[in-house]
């Protein structure tokens, strides 16, 4: 199967030796124990999709949770943990429109656009609840948290 999309973000997980290849159609969960090396180009099987119903822009997975950022669908909460049947179990919307996320613990940070920083309690997934917001002026597209500390891809303004 080709992508048809432009490559957004692919995270492989060696222990479970599964990948999430997320593109501006869709989340694709994919097997990479055994890749198909062919003229320096690895094809790994398919085992299922979730077609996100927004962009998917980012992508962040916890254990069996990928969090996806969906562009002016907000995000989206997939459950992996049937590798071949994905299935969304919950969404975060806010104003903009999802660019990233990260996860710390039961704390999600999304990246928002021209929404900002949205800070969110995902503790239980199905049903995240808003617990800030950082208005960071410029238009928020990446997001990466060290320590307690959240840096923000800002366009033209910077970090």
């Amino acid at each position: 199967m080709a992508v048809e999309y432009y490559l957004d973000t692919l995270l492989i997980d060696t222990a479970q030796q599964t990948g999430i290849i997320v593109t501006a159609g869709d989340t694709t969960v994919v097997d990479v124990g055994t890749p198909d090396i062919s003229i320096q180009v690895e094809v790994y099987t398919i085992t299922g999709i979730y077609d996100t119903p927004g962009e998917a822009n980012g992508v962040f997975v916890d254990d069996t949770l990928a969090y996806t950022a969906d562009g002016c669908s907000g995000l989206r909460i997939i459950d992996i943990s049937d590798v071949d049947s994905p299935v969304e179990i919950g969404f975060f919307d806010e104003a903009g429109s999802a660019r990233d996320v990260e996860i710390q613990g039961d704390t999600l940070l999304a990246a928002y656009w021209i929404g900002g920083l949205r800070i969110a309690d995902v503790s239980n997934p199905a049903a995240p609840q808003e617990m800030g917001y950082f208005d960071t002026i410029g238009y928020a597209g990446g997001v990466c948290l060290h320590d307690s500390t959240a840096y923000i891809a800002n366009g033209s303004i910077g970090v």
